[in-house]
């Protein structure tokens, strides 16, 4: 068994939706790995990113933000460090990663599904990801 770990930095996406389409980058580090057959595993190296799979079109993208946004809070703050930083759940209810499989080298995915970073803190300009190829 093989295993390659890349990490990744993406920056904030400039329409602020706080999504950003990194399938292309995962694609990549498989196609890279030249590891043929196995799993794949894209995890968030921040505690207000998720990772997740989606259609990334503009209705899609609409549905789902004003599905969140309606699950937000009011601003709870919380001390911490001897700053109050907002705290916002809706993260855990993502996911920080996905674990994909992939097949001669590519991803096994739906015809329309793409890999999604989703930004919920939207102050850090940069967004570390990780993703950990396994396979033969």
């Amino acid at each position: 068994m093989n295993i390659k770990t890349i990490e990744m930095e993406f920056k904030k996406d400039k329409e602020g939706l706080g999504l950003i389409d990194i399938t292309r980058p995962v694609e990549h580090s498989v196609i890279e790995s030249e590891i043929q057959n196995g799993l794949v595993t894209v995890q968030s190296a921040d505690p207000n990113v998720c990772i997740t799979t989606m259609e990334f079109e503009p209705g899609t993208i609409k549905d789902l933000r004003a599905a969140l946004d309606r699950l937000e809070t009011p601003e709870a703050k919380v001390k911490g460090n001897g700053k109050e930083e907002k705290q916002d759940a809706r993260p855990v209810l993502v996911g920080p990663s996905i674990t994909i499989p992939f097949k001669d080298n590519r991803l096994v995915v739906g015809k329309w599904q793409e890999i999604v970073l989703m930004d919920f803190d939207g102050v850090q300009n940069r967004k570390r990801v990780v993703v950990q190829v396994v396979g033969e």
